[in-house]
């Protein structure tokens, strides 16, 4: 008798997982393609997935979804394909978290992170924003101007090359960015100081012959070193069988768009903005932190009334 209600349970507990609801991804006709000029001889193309039956004077969350390097090009659809770059635009995740969705296209010769094979951490303080990623970057600034974007629910997630380029954007832009998903990323762990107020869940399986898991590994130990009170990272055992493709068990965690939904920009440990990101002339980019420091980004030279 014991046996036979056993058998039930797990039937029951099949049906369940069967049946229980989970983002499979919006096609490419629910993305609107756009594209983005970069100069007179260069664009990105990219997909906006813009949420449906938005209220009025409401703002939404956008996210930031980078693909690999095997969905570079210019068809503006590659990138679609991957399930964790368009399940975000899925019914069973938009029905309780309506958000933008935008999806770029990284040039056949290009980059997200500028870093040569056999693709081992780059160091972030001699590797240059590319001009795709800077344009990705400008895509949202755009958005922001367009839409009723929530500046504290900004997010982004990548896989693989577009992993590195989401460890690249959060160093970059700490401030920007209230939850990040890079999966099998390469990335500098010299940068960890400054990703500690940053909410983080990273993937990685241990036999990715791509990317070492021990770029992950080795950031995830120097974020933890400095707090890394808002970091997550799942290890995925060699015998899953997803090698490189840690991105396709990530995908399915019912766990993660919860996760991401949840968190809004830490307005007490943010480096907030004083005045736009690219303000207009040689003014670099001003912002303070959560102790009330000064912080100076950018290329432009310090004004005069700073130095």
């Amino acid at each position: 008798m014991h046996r036979f209600y056993g058998w039930i349970f797990i039937f029951a507990f099949c049906l369940c997982g069967r049946f229980a609801p989970r983002a499979h991804g919006a096609g490419v006709e629910a993305f609107e393609a756009r594209s983005w000029k970069i100069n007179a001889s260069k664009s990105i193309p990219y997909r906006l997935f813009i949420p449906k039956n938005r209220v009025a004077g409401r703002k939404y969350p956008v996210m930031l979804a980078l693909h690999g390097a095997g969905e570079k090009g210019t068809n503006n659809t590659s990138p679609l394909n991957q399930a964790f770059l368009n399940m975000w635009a899925d019914d069973s995740i938009q029905k309780d978290n309506p958000c933008f969705v935008v999806v770029p296209q990284c040039p056949l010769n290009g980059q997200w992170v500028t870093s040569p094979p056999p693709w081992n951490n780059y160091d972030f303080a001699k590797t240059p924003v590319t001009d795709n990623l800077k344009a990705v970057m400008d895509i949202l600034d755009s958005l922001e101007r367009e839409f009723p974007i929530d500046l504290d629910r900004e997010y982004v997630a990548g896989m693989s090359m577009g992993g590195a380029g989401t460890w690249y954007c959060i160093m970059m832009r700490p401030d920007r960015f209230a939850a990040a998903v890079p999966v099998c990323g390469e990335n500098d762990p010299n940068q960890a100081k400054v990703l500690d107020g940053v909410n983080i869940w990273t993937f990685h399986e241990v036999d990715d012959p791509t990317v070492s898991v021990n770029n992950t590994r080795e950031m995830v130990k120097a974020i933890r070193a400095v707090g890394g009170s808002r970091l997550k990272y799942t290890e995925y055992p060699a015998n899953m069988g997803y090698g490189h493709e840690s991105w396709k068990p990530a995908g399915k965690d019912p766990e993660l768009h919860r996760w991401v939904f949840s968190k809004v920009r830490a307005q007490a440990t943010a480096i907030r903005p004083l005045y736009p990101r690219r303000y207009p002339g040689s003014l670099p980019a001003l912002s303070v932190d959560g102790l009330g420091r000064l912080r100076l980004h950018g290329d432009a030279p310090v004004p005069r009334f700073l130095r």
